[in-house]
């Protein structure tokens, strides 16, 4: 179960010039990239995302292994979901999918903050 219930979810364009990648609480997308709806929620088996550091997509459970995230912990992690995988783990990895390139047009900026 997903104990963070009350979150509020702030979603504005942004320009590539207005990016603050200091932000805890803030995550920047390429728009263009994301496979709509996306869902905010907690981990589910057989979720994947894409990442650098690994040479093809990964699982979230070797995701959290490498990090040495508890059994426990992963239930309490809040992840954003396209339809495709999963773009963004809570304050710890964005999908390579949907980061900003400089190809990028359109940027989504979310702000994400426990209420």
């Amino acid at each position: 179960m997903l104990k963070k219930e009350k979150l509020t979810v702030r979603s504005e364009l942004a320009t590539k010039e207005s990016i603050d990648f200091s932000g805890k609480n803030e995550v920047y997308l390429d728009l263009d990239k994301i496979k709509q709806p996306v869902i905010i929620r907690n981990r589910r088996d057989g979720d994947w995302f894409s990442a650098l550091r690994y040479a093809r997509p990964a699982k979230n459970k070797t995701f959290f292994i490498d990090h040495k995230i508890s059994r426990c912990e992963r239930n309490e992690i809040i992840l954003l979901v396209d339809r495709l995988s999963v773009i963004w783990i809570e304050n710890m990895h964005l999908n390579d999918r949907v980061k900003i390139t400089d190809e990028t047009k359109n940027v989504l900026k979310l702000d994400i903050v426990e209420s």
